[in-house]
């Protein structure tokens, strides 16, 4: 089970780095602007949606370093943006740092939840018994 998470990841990791770069990624993926820059719903937006999901399969992996696979993200959000500015010229894509903030949100959003649903509630369980 945890090699195939760890191929979704890597599966996923690649996916969004095909959307964070391409112009518009609306004309690939078939939804709805509106729903998605309204976050689905629950006011998120798009940028911490991504890397939400993008923290929470990656520590859900269970690769061998958490920390370093969470500073690698980290470097992976920043690079993403920089990419999107050296690209500007052909897909038309900024390099902006309210994207990135937005990008380490969600990080920090993916790893909280995955932390309290697979660390804080277990140890509060244990304390009850």
């Amino acid at each position: 089970m945890r090699k195939w998470l760890q191929i979704t990841f890597v599966l996923y990791v690649i996916f969004l780095t095909f959307l964070l770069v391409v112009h518009n990624p609306f004309a690939v993926v078939p939804v709805d602007e509106e729903t998605v820059e309204g976050g689905f719903g629950i006011g998120l937006t798009p940028h911490i949606l991504s890397f939400l999901v993008l923290a929470v399969l990656g520590l859900c992996a269970r690769f061998r370093h958490p920390g370093w696979l969470f500073l690698g993200m980290i470097v992976y959000a920043g690079a993403t943006e920089i990419l999107q500015g050296l690209l500007n010229p052909w897909f038309g894509r900024y390099c902006d740092l309210f994207d990135f903030i937005e990008d380490l949100q969600g990080l920090a959003y993916g790893g909280a939840g995955w932390w309290i649903a697979n660390v804080g509630i277990p140890r509060v369980m244990r304390r009850r018994k």
